[in-house]
């Protein structure tokens, strides 16, 4: 709060979050770096802010918007997204809150639904939620095409060859020079035909 009073520039702002083990250990190897000022093209690499880490007007969620609840993983991502196509955040770059690593959580429990919330929910900010015009083009394209070939390659690998040729097409879209993805397309096409 303090940090807001003296930065009336800004409207939000985030600190990291020190990773801990479900009994209370503390971790290491499982921090991302953090950044202050525009982000939407590091957030939509990666995500590194997180919810109970951060503090900010209530202009933020009139202008960007509420959680997506309707989505059961990636709700956070898809909200720092669209605030960070609408407003700089700052940071105070020491760790305030503490983050529970567990295995079971939902994102890590099934790693294919992730993937597959993850890569609608990045196409739909670049396409219909501004990333257009917060994002390089060449760069958006590039992380688009491999989640989307990520997605399929994990579909291929469970012997879901139809929808994994929907992603790898998806992928060779946003990057025709992707060129890995055409071998998987071809065995997944195979493996459409032949079973």
């Amino acid at each position: 709060m303090a940090f807001l009073a003296e930065h009336q520039d800004l409207s939000i702002v985030y600190t990291p979050m020190d990773p801990i083990t479900f009994d209370g250990k503390k971790m290491t190897g499982h921090s991302k770096p953090c950044h202050a000022g525009w982000l939407a093209e590091k957030l939509f690499m990666s995500i590194f802010v997180h919810d109970p880490a951060t503090v900010f007007h209530k202009r933020v969620i009139e202008r960007a918007g509420g959680f997506n609840e309707s989505i059961p993983v990636c709700v956070g991502h898809d909200f720092w997204l669209r605030v960070s196509a609408k407003f700089a955040f700052g940071l105070i770059d020491e760790p305030l809150a503490l983050r529970r690593w567990s295995e079971q959580s939902l994102t890590r429990s099934n790693r294919l639904r992730a993937r597959t919330i993850k890569a609608g929910m990045l196409e739909r900010f670049y396409f219909e939620q501004g990333g257009a015009d917060s994002l390089p083009r060449d760069k958006a394209m590039r992380r688009l095409a491999k989640v989307h070939y990520h997605v399929g390659k994990s579909l291929l690998g469970q012997f879901r060859c139809r929808k994994a040729l929907r992603y790898f097409a998806r992928a060779i879209s946003f990057r025709r020079g992707y060129f890995k993805v055409y071998l998987y397309y071809v065995l997944a096409l195979c493996g459409s035909i032949f079973r």
